[in-house]
Protein backbone atom coordinates (compact mmCIF):
# COMPACT_ATOMS: atom_id res chain seq x y z
CA UNK A 1 0.00 0.00 0.00
CA UNK A 2 1.10 3.45 -0.70
CA UNK A 3 0.72 6.96 0.75
CA UNK A 4 0.09 9.69 -1.77
CA UNK A 5 -0.36 13.07 -1.12
CA UNK A 6 -2.89 14.86 -3.10
CA UNK A 7 -3.76 18.50 -2.87
CA UNK A 8 -7.46 18.12 -2.93
CA UNK A 9 -7.77 14.46 -0.95
CA UNK A 10 -5.21 15.23 1.48
CA UNK A 11 -3.20 11.97 2.45
CA UNK A 12 -4.92 8.69 0.67
CA UNK A 13 -3.80 5.49 1.13
CA UNK A 14 -5.49 4.28 -1.74
CA UNK A 15 -3.17 2.39 -4.52
CA UNK A 16 -5.21 2.14 -7.34
CA UNK A 17 -5.83 5.64 -6.93
CA UNK A 18 -2.51 7.42 -8.93
CA UNK A 19 -2.39 10.93 -8.22
CA UNK A 20 -2.70 13.08 -11.36
CA UNK A 21 0.86 14.60 -11.65
CA UNK A 22 2.63 11.42 -11.59
CA UNK A 23 -0.18 10.75 -15.24
CA UNK A 24 0.43 14.32 -16.76
CA UNK A 25 4.50 13.56 -17.08
CA UNK A 26 6.03 16.62 -19.43
CA UNK A 27 8.37 16.03 -22.28
CA UNK A 28 8.50 14.58 -25.77
CA UNK A 29 7.72 11.30 -26.71
CA UNK A 30 10.05 8.94 -29.04
CA UNK A 31 7.18 10.12 -32.11
CA UNK A 32 8.22 13.66 -31.80
CA UNK A 33 11.52 12.89 -31.86
CA UNK A 34 12.20 10.93 -34.97
CA UNK A 35 9.51 13.70 -36.98
CA UNK A 36 12.47 16.54 -35.61
CA UNK A 37 15.19 14.25 -36.61
CA UNK A 38 13.26 13.76 -39.83
CA UNK A 39 12.76 17.73 -40.70
CA UNK A 40 15.78 18.41 -39.34
CA UNK A 41 17.64 16.19 -41.67
CA UNK A 42 15.87 17.32 -44.61
CA UNK A 43 16.84 20.86 -43.98
CA UNK A 44 20.15 19.94 -43.43
CA UNK A 45 20.29 18.34 -47.38
CA UNK A 46 18.96 21.44 -48.38
CA UNK A 47 21.33 23.51 -46.66
CA UNK A 48 24.05 21.49 -48.42
CA UNK A 49 22.40 21.38 -51.78
CA UNK A 50 22.05 25.46 -51.62
CA UNK A 51 25.80 25.82 -50.52
CA UNK A 52 26.96 23.61 -53.29
CA UNK A 53 25.06 25.84 -55.73
CA UNK A 54 26.19 29.32 -54.07
CA UNK A 55 29.81 27.90 -54.28
CA UNK A 56 29.41 27.07 -58.30
CA UNK A 57 27.53 30.31 -58.94
CA UNK A 58 30.62 32.20 -57.31
CA UNK A 59 33.13 30.18 -59.04
CA UNK A 60 31.57 30.66 -62.50
CA UNK A 61 30.65 34.42 -62.04
CA UNK A 62 34.63 34.68 -61.23
CA UNK A 63 35.94 32.61 -64.40
CA UNK A 64 33.64 34.66 -66.42
CA UNK A 65 34.81 38.55 -64.93
CA UNK A 66 38.64 36.82 -65.48
CA UNK A 67 37.82 35.27 -68.77
CA UNK A 68 36.67 39.55 -69.77
CA UNK A 69 39.39 41.07 -68.39
CA UNK A 70 42.02 38.70 -70.30
CA UNK A 71 40.05 39.40 -73.97
CA UNK A 72 39.63 43.09 -72.73
CA UNK A 73 43.57 43.04 -72.05
CA UNK A 74 44.34 41.07 -75.07
CA UNK A 75 42.50 43.49 -77.06
CA UNK A 76 44.45 46.19 -75.83
CA UNK A 77 47.80 44.89 -76.25
CA UNK A 78 46.93 44.59 -79.94
CA UNK A 79 45.28 47.79 -80.92
CA UNK A 80 48.52 49.51 -78.94
CA UNK A 81 50.32 48.38 -81.66
CA UNK A 82 51.02 50.18 -84.60
CA UNK A 83 48.47 49.22 -87.83
CA UNK A 84 51.18 47.87 -90.27
CA UNK A 85 52.83 45.54 -87.24
CA UNK A 86 49.22 43.91 -87.61
CA UNK A 87 49.54 40.68 -89.99
CA UNK A 88 46.67 38.44 -90.67
CA UNK A 89 46.68 35.20 -89.37
CA UNK A 90 46.16 32.87 -85.86
CA UNK A 91 48.03 33.43 -82.78
CA UNK A 92 48.16 31.03 -79.77
CA UNK A 93 48.04 33.27 -75.89
CA UNK A 94 47.71 29.62 -73.93
CA UNK A 95 50.76 30.23 -71.50
CA UNK A 96 49.72 34.02 -70.59
CA UNK A 97 46.30 32.35 -69.19
CA UNK A 98 46.46 31.87 -65.27
CA UNK A 99 46.00 28.68 -63.54
CA UNK A 100 42.76 29.37 -61.75
CA UNK A 101 41.07 28.82 -64.82
CA UNK A 102 40.67 24.77 -65.09
CA UNK A 103 42.44 22.77 -67.16
CA UNK A 104 41.97 22.15 -70.77
CA UNK A 105 41.99 25.42 -71.29
CA UNK A 106 42.56 27.59 -75.18
CA UNK A 107 43.58 31.01 -75.79
CA UNK A 108 43.87 32.01 -79.31
CA UNK A 109 43.20 35.56 -81.51
CA UNK A 110 43.06 35.91 -85.23
CA UNK A 111 44.13 39.04 -87.27
CA UNK A 112 41.95 39.13 -90.10
CA UNK A 113 40.87 41.67 -92.86
CA UNK A 114 37.38 41.45 -93.29
CA UNK A 115 36.64 43.31 -96.43
CA UNK A 116 39.39 42.68 -99.47
CA UNK A 117 38.45 46.08 -100.44
CA UNK A 118 39.15 48.64 -97.39
CA UNK A 119 42.54 47.04 -96.56
CA UNK A 120 42.73 50.08 -93.94
CA UNK A 121 40.62 47.75 -91.41
CA UNK A 122 41.50 44.83 -89.34
CA UNK A 123 39.29 42.54 -87.57
CA UNK A 124 40.57 40.58 -84.50
CA UNK A 125 38.70 37.67 -82.70
CA UNK A 126 39.74 36.62 -79.41
CA UNK A 127 38.86 33.32 -78.32
CA UNK A 128 39.07 31.56 -74.75
CA UNK A 129 37.90 28.28 -74.19
CA UNK A 130 38.38 26.48 -70.54
CA UNK A 131 36.08 23.85 -68.63
CA UNK A 132 33.44 25.09 -66.24
CA UNK A 133 32.32 22.10 -64.15
CA UNK A 134 33.50 19.39 -66.79
CA UNK A 135 32.05 21.38 -69.66
CA UNK A 136 33.56 23.43 -72.06
CA UNK A 137 32.74 27.22 -72.30
CA UNK A 138 33.95 29.18 -75.27
CA UNK A 139 33.96 32.91 -75.23
CA UNK A 140 34.21 34.80 -78.24
CA UNK A 141 35.11 38.38 -78.45
CA UNK A 142 35.42 40.76 -82.19
CA UNK A 143 36.56 43.75 -82.36
CA UNK A 144 37.66 46.10 -85.93
CA UNK A 145 41.30 48.29 -85.75
CA UNK A 146 40.97 51.17 -88.08
CA UNK A 147 43.93 52.23 -89.82
CA UNK A 148 43.55 55.74 -88.26
CA UNK A 149 41.85 54.47 -84.80
CA UNK A 150 39.03 53.13 -83.71
CA UNK A 151 36.02 54.39 -85.70
CA UNK A 152 37.67 56.61 -87.93
CA UNK A 153 38.28 55.46 -91.82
Amino acid sequence: MFVFYDKLKGYTENYYEMPKNILNKSGFTLIEIVVVILVSSVMMVGLATTAQTIRQVNARARDVALVNSIAEDKIEEIRSQTFVALVDGEYDFTDELPQTLTENRLAEYEISSPDAGNPAIKQVRVSITYNDFNDPVTYDYTTLIGELGVGQY
